[in-house]
């Protein structure tokens, strides 16, 4: 006999509203009910969504595209690749910091066959239940889990990188603004990041300050609100890495009201090289992430996954090469390192 949720919810302790906020990566939900329900969950093999299931017994040649920031040239490649392999693209956008399970509807109804994931915050309940499930390949690595198919690029060295030239501009206290999310934990790419630059500073025998190092929500708010922190410290920093763009760019936005010179007081730098890097003042140093060559590489992994079953529980690894692109926000000449 199946169990239902309210025997989940019954077991532990609470309402089957909660059970569903947890399954559904809601914040509204205290950590103590969190680990009742899915210690619950556990225990009875509680498995959601079996209709779903029974209806993917036909292939619909088609992948779900869910994400939260707009990405051209990886949609691009995700696109052409789907459509060199016969397959179509449905997009669905996520509104907010973090994904839930609402916006997969479309795989529980059959509508698609599996999804790819470009850089959307998803709570790990939720996404071990769609692995389980479907066919789900990551682009960039927001959340951790074992078994996780990504491709993505190599954080932890082009981001050492970014901190080697910062200090060989004579920057030494250097501060990271990474993506959070509404657990209040740091996306997982942002803590390769920050492994990268504690990696750098530790070859020059600097140790990381953990009061230059926070999280925000993605965004020109997200950025603001990390420059008027950083501002406030006593001993302010002397570059400012920024682990997404539009964080960079409020970040600029929020020095240059406070009177603060970039790069001449604090070097600013971000990550992904997006349009409007060429178009603040001053041109932000990036990183430039090969967007259309993840998607590409996104529906590859995917198929290999979707079409080799017996093996979807073995974690798939891809890493892509990134590439410094200096501007003015740091002081360097303009150009690109490989």
């Amino acid at each position: 006999m199946l169990t239902t949720i309210g025997e989940v919810a019954a077991k532990a302790k609470v309402s089957v509203a909660t059970v569903s906020r947890v399954l559904n990566g809601s914040c509204k939900v205290s950590e103590e009910r969190r680990r009742r329900v899915l210690q619950a969950v556990k225990e009875l093999q509680y498995e959601p969504n079996l209709v779903g299931r029974m209806l993917r017994k036909s292939e619909t040649r088609t992948i779900l595209v869910v994400f939260s920031i707009m990405l051209p040239d990886l949609i691009r490649g995700i696109k052409d690749a789907a459509a060199a392999a016969g397959y179509e693209v449905i997009l669905q956008y996520s509104p907010g910091p973090d994904t839930d399970a609402s916006q997969f509807a479309m795989l529980h109804r059959g509508m698609a066959d599996g999804a790819i994931l470009p850089e959307i915050q998803i709570d790990n309940t939720l996404l071990a239940l769609l692995y389980d499930q479907f066919t789900i390949v990551q682009c960039g690595e927001t959340t951790k889990y074992p078994q996780a198919h990504v491709v993505a690029v190599n954080n932890e060295e082009i981001a050492c990188q970014m901190t080697r030239h910062l200090i060989e501009l004579g920057r030494k206290r250097i501060a990271t603004v990474g993506i959070g999310s509404c657990q209040g934990r740091p996306a997982y790419f942002s803590r390769e990041r920050r492994e990268g630059v504690r990696r750098a500073l530790d070859e020059i025998g600097i140790p990381l300050d953990q009061q230059l190092h926070l999280d925000v929500q993605m965004g020109y708010r997200g950025g603001a609100e990390a420059a008027d922190y950083l501002l406030s410290l006593p001993e302010r920093p002397d570059a400012i890495f920024c682990f997404q763009d539009t964080v960079a760019v409020g970040c600029i936005q929020s020095l240059h009201r406070r009177g603060v010179a970039v790069p001449g007081d604090i070097a600013v730098a971000g990550f992904d090289d997006s349009e409007i890097c060429q178009f603040i003042d001053p041109p932000l140093t990036s990183v430039e992430q090969p967007f259309y060559e993840i998607g590409r590489e996104a529906v590859r992994t995917w198929l290999l996954i979707h079409h080799d079953r017996p093996n979807r529980s073995i974690g798939r690894q891809v890493r892509l090469a990134a590439r410094l692109v200096i501007r003015e926000s740091t002081g360097g000449s303009p150009s690109f390192v490989d």
